[in-house]
């Protein structure tokens, strides 16, 4: 995972993973916003690799806020990420200010195997005050479903 805050937007940023097992890691991700965000967007890019990360299915942007107050209909995409930030964040409306958290963020395999094929991924999230960049999260994984695993001797 890689994490990348304007420092003019956000301090004190840190991120990291923690692996729970062969096939499950959780995230971790923190920051202390100095301005007020009134109005965030996501934009999610997913790649796929074939000799070297190409544009791959999801290419897709939302307003937090305007979903937040209810004033834009989500896809799919949105709808999930939005149960997501729910699930795991600090983060209920608009402006969002102080300090700000993703805690135990679940990257199971599980999420992923029926609905993508075996190969190398990479998940950008980008994060836009109106069109001032505030942070980028770059998450790299394998998915693997045939996977076994050594016999003990």
């Amino acid at each position: 995972m890689v994490c990348d805050f304007n420092e003019n937007y956000a301090e004190n940023g840190t991120c990291e993973l923690k692996g729970l097992g062969r096939q499950f890691i959780v995230a971790n991700l923190e920051a202390d916003v100095k301005k007020p965000f009134k109005n965030i967007s996501i934009h999610l890019k997913m790649f796929k690799f074939y000799n070297q990360f190409r544009p791959f299915l999801v290419d897709v942007e939302f307003n937090v806020c305007d979903a937040f107050n209810k004033k834009s209909a989500l896809n799919f995409y949105g709808n999930t990420l939005m149960r997501l930030m729910m699930k795991y964040t600090n983060i209920r409306k608009c402006p969002i200010s102080g300090h700000v958290f993703i805690k135990n963020f679940e990257l199971k395999v599980d999420y992923f195997k029926n609905i993508m094929e075996d190969g190398k991924y990479r998940f950008n999230f980008m994060f836009f005050e109106t069109a001032e960049w505030l942070a980028n999260f770059t998450f790299y994984g394998e998915i693997l479903t045939n996977y076994r695993r050594p016999k003990k001797i």
